[in-house]
């Protein structure tokens, strides 16, 4: 238990030093926008290193995805591509010879609300930002390296059948922030760490939970939700 109790505390120490703040040298701004006008879908995959992630609603009345990246040396990739009605949006981060500080990039997306938006994202080390406000999504898949995540799902609500939603914490926390109300099942898995939800959900065996509003025939988010080091928090507002 010792050897594992060291090892978990040098992972925390290596994920403080990525999510600490840096402030140090000169940062590039890249910015986009790109029209989703008469698309009826919605792909954004993300393969992002060491940095951050911020993700917002875009206003109500405006039809385009913004994308900006601030950058130090490494310039990031952005691809945007229309096939027939669905719109590809692609970001990654270079690869990188230099320091990790060097290497970090900070993200900022704004995605409509009017569109039915499915997302993959691979996060390194860092600290992210997810505020899904109305945004309609269709599906969500995250897979966080080390660092800290903030998911915020309080204005969310299902807008389609089954809505899957799948988490995979590397090292660091996550904390996932929702209605009382969100209808939603959830499997959770763990390592070595801990998952805050149990308490307020209904147990339907085999590490499987509904919340309350749960109803087998209406519209839902289906979550999975695997855990390696670290915490996994599930915050009802």
């Amino acid at each position: 238990m010792g050897n594992l109790n060291n090892v978990f505390k040098k992972l925390v120490k290596f994920k403080d030093e990525f999510t600490e703040e840096d402030s140090s040298g000169i940062w590039e701004k890249f910015e986009k926008d790109f029209s989703v006008q008469e698309l009826n879908a919605l792909n954004v995959k993300g393969d992002l290193g060491a940095g951050s992630l911020i993700i917002k609603q875009q206003n109500d009345d405006v039809d385009e995805v913004k994308v900006i990246c601030e950058y130090r040396k490494t310039m990031p990739n952005i691809e945007f591509n229309k096939i027939g009605d669905q719109g590809k949006l692609k970001l990654s981060q270079q690869s990188h010879t230099g320091t990790w500080k060097n290497a970090k990039q900070k993200w900022t997306i704004y995605l409509p609300t009017e569109i039915p938006t499915s997302l993959k994202l691979n996060l390194g080390a860092g600290s992210n930002e997810l505020d899904f406000g109305e945004i309609d999504l269709a599906g969500l898949e995250i897979h966080s390296g080390v660092g800290s995540c903030d998911i915020d799902f309080t204005k969310q609500s299902p807008k389609h059948a089954r809505v899957p939603v799948e988490f995979e914490s590397g090292v660091g926390s996550m904390d996932i922030r929702l209605s009382e109300d969100l209808p939603a099942k959830v499997k959770c898995s763990k390592g070595i760490g801990s998952f805050s939800g149990r308490n307020n959900m209904v147990s339907i065996g085999n590490e499987q939970f509904t919340t309350k509003t749960f109803e087998k025939d209406e519209p839902y988010f289906d979550f999975s939700i695997s855990l390696g080091v670290g915490s996994i928090d599930w915050i009802t507002e």
